[in-house]
């Protein structure tokens, strides 16, 4: 039961057209009736994102008499150009994938993921999808139709949520409407309502890493290379659990799940002193609870929360191109129990049969640590457990391993506050849609490390020194990334044609910031620098115009002609303050120094020419924003399409910065013909 009031009524209009909004996906029963003329029922499966037209031949009948058509409906959607892959909760359980965003949203057709995941693999470190020539940062992932993606990384890194608590879920890859900001992948999952039953299931699935599974590449020739080991597969755990059911029958649903997810991954690069190879460990426990509720025909609402805990005891294979030779003291650690989790709650109003309101809210809350193994981290100014990266180091795939300890460690705070508010209106051939969206929170960071440097060495002879501007602490924060649309559907005929616009507005600013001295660099104290204080540095302003169009070839919903085109902005939070704050992170290699001067821990006591000691304890404006030239001029970026042409001066510093836009306008269309056909007796679209 997808309806929790039991049903919904629409009454057509003069040309017998009709609409019902606000439908969860799943299979509902269409019934008919006129006076005069036998009712007719048909069964059709609707999923999420789609409008799904149903036609009935009325003839005349008795009082009470019916006519039940037993085929499902299967008909191509005739009004929206997007091109959808929906996954119902049965394909969700039955698909190959790691059961998390990103692994599903591989199955969309031209989707690429960065790493590939075997079997969830992948489940507990985030890999990315791109699509259509596009970086990860333009996809967009909404929870119940609102917005879920960090602050982190300008929206790449995301959230854990947990498989059982989505329904169904719809990847969408072109024809997006004025609804979306970004141009990429758009995930929208559907979550569980309950129901009027109770139901609980469970999912478990597990490998232990034997060998009847996974292959061996080691023989004769690795060997002589010196490569003894490889990356593999040691455990893998998934169990994933639902209950739901009603608390007031036709009133109150609630579901309650709980995942265990585990990954044990055997890193053949990173070996300890006595020679067995080293141990990625990580896990996630999660929970989340919604509850749906009915108060009246016109009042629905729902709230949602989830809830992660993850663990990493020893971080190898993630997090970094360097492979520690011992994981006990040059691996790193994810901070036990970090805070992640999502907080959502929304309110749909039905005003009358030709009018919908919807408003709600979303936090996404991500904060975690990257720290070193208990008791390798030292004081600042402790210049004896500076990390040592060897890149003759024999397995070390070129880019080398790292002894002592790892690199830097990180510490991440990040949180954005979504609001949406959205108002269908339905017509006549019309289906006006206008709504707002506003999000803001922070990005903030913080590095800091052991002698605030590598050293490098080649077969155990000092190369060179990489050195940092450590500590730092990074408050950068996203002030409005705000969007306005109205979009318009009119279908004439055969024909439907969607056209929209959207206004966006995005501001951040460099919150004050201060770090005490380093190694190479003196105390700094930045101020709060903006849009007022450096004109072009956010404060943007963009129209986007969409427009798509659907034409039913025959008439019968079976075939149909899209096409679509549209403007969109690339994604930012606070990625662009980077290239004007002076706390972010900075290095410098340095090749003068040599086996003559070293101390016992092989660190250099001289270190001539270092241009990071230069940076004064003052903070002049002039002084802090020495990284990149300032033009008023800078604009936003349009989505880096790949046909899409970039634009770039190279000031006198040798910094590539963006002068105008770096991007052109680009026609982001795509034009298909979808229809049905019966595939082996069974009805499929394509």
């Amino acid at each position: 039961m997808y309806i929790i009031e039991g049903s919904k009524r629409a009454t057509t209009n003069g040309e017998g057209r009709y609409d019902i909004v606000d439908l969860r996906p799943g299979t509902y029963v269409v019934s008919v009736a006129s006076t005069g003329f036998a009712t007719v029922k048909q069964t059709i499966i609707l999923e999420a994102n789609q409008t799904a037209p149903v036609d009935a031949m009325l003839k005349p009948g008795a009082v009470g008499e019916t006519v039940n058509v037993e085929a499902r409906v299967t008909t191509v959607d005739v009004e929206n150009a997007a091109h959808n892959t929906t996954l119902s909760r049965q394909d969700l359980d039955d698909l190959p994938t790691g059961r998390y965003m990103q692994s599903i949203a591989s199955y969309a057709p031209g989707a690429h993921l960065n790493l590939p995941d075997i079997g969830g693999s992948q489940q507990v470190e985030q890999n990315y999808i791109a699509i259509h020539g596009n970086s990860s940062t333009q996809d967009v992932y909404v929870l119940d139709g609102l917005l879920i993606n960090t602050t982190y990384s300008d929206g790449q890194i995301q959230q854990y949520v947990d498989n059982a608590a989505v329904q169904e879920t719809t990847l969408q890859t072109s024809g997006i409407t004025a609804e979306t900001s970004g141009g990429g992948m758009l995930q929208n999952m559907v979550p569980r309502d309950g129901g009027n039953s109770f139901h609980s299931t469970a999912f478990l699935s597990g490998s232990n890493g034997s060998g009847i599974w996974q292959a061996n590449n080691l023989n004769s020739t690795t060997l002589a290379r010196n490569l003894a080991a490889q990356d593999k597969v040691i455990k893998i755990e998934d169990f994933d659990g639902v209950f739901s059911g009603p608390i007031i029958k036709n009133k109150l649903w609630f579901t309650l799940t709980g995942r265990d997810q585990t990954t044990l991954t055997q890193a053949g690069s990173s070996v300890y002193p006595n020679g067995s190879p080293g141990l990625q460990d990580g896990l996630i426990y999660s929970g989340s609870f919604r509850l749906t509720y009915q108060m009246n025909e016109k009042n629905k609402f729902s709230a949602f929360l989830i809830r992660n805990w993850k663990y990493k005891g020893h971080e190898i294979l993630d997090g970094g191109a360097l492979f520690p030779y011992n994981p006990a003291t040059s691996a790193k650690t994810r901070n036990k129990w970090p805070m992640y989790y999502i907080l959502q709650g929304k309110w749909t109003y039905t005003a009358t049969a030709k009018l919908l309101l919807q408003t709600g809210f979303s936090i996404s809350h991500l904060d975690y640590n990257d720290l070193y193994e208990p008791g390798v981290g030292v004081p600042e100014g402790n210049f004896g457990a500076t990390p040592q990266v060897d890149l003759g180091y024999p397995g070390n795939g070129g880019t080398g391993t790292v002894f002592v300890a790892a690199g830097v460690e990180q510490h991440y705070q990040t949180t954005r506050n979504y609001y949406s508010e959205q108002a269908t209106y339905i017509t006549g051939n019309h289906q006006i849609r206008a709504g707002f969206q506003f999000s803001n929170g922070r990005n903030s960071y913080g590095y800091n490390g052991n002698g605030d440097a590598y050293e490098y060495f080649l077969f155990g002879v000092p190369q060179s020194l990489l050195a940092y501007n450590l500590p730092i602490n990074n408050n950068a924060h996203l002030d409005a990334d705000l969007g306005a649309y109205g979009m318009d559907t009119w279908k004439f005929k055969r024909l439907s044609l969607t056209a929209g616009l959207r206004f966006e507005y995005l501001s951040a600013n460099i919150d004050p910031e201060n770090a005490p001295a380093g190694r190479f660099v003196s105390a700094r104290s930045v101020p709060n620098v903006d849009c007022n204080t450096i004109k072009g540095m956010g404060c943007w302003k963009d129209w986007s115009p969409r427009i798509s169009g659907v034409y039913d070839v025959f008439g019968n919903h079976k075939t149909a002609i899209k096409a679509s085109i549209g403007k969109f902005n690339s994604q930012y939070s606070t990625g662009f303050t980077s290239a004007f704050n002076p706390m972010a992170l900075t290095s410098e290699t340095l090749t003068s120094w040599n086996t003559a001067g070293l101390g016992p821990a092989c660190t250099p006591v001289n270190y001539p020419g270092l241009v990071l000691a230069r940076i004064p304890i003052v903070t002049p404006l002039a002084v802090l924003l020495p990284r990149a030239q300032l033009q008023a001029r800078f604009r936003r970026v349009v989505s880096d399409r790949a046909r899409t042409r970039r634009l770039a001066r190279l000031p006198a510093s040798g910094t590539a910065f963006p002068s105008t836009r770096t991007g052109t306008a680009t026609i982001t269309g795509s034009i298909r013909l979808a229809f049905s056909m019966n595939f082996f007796g069974e009805q499929r679209s394509t």
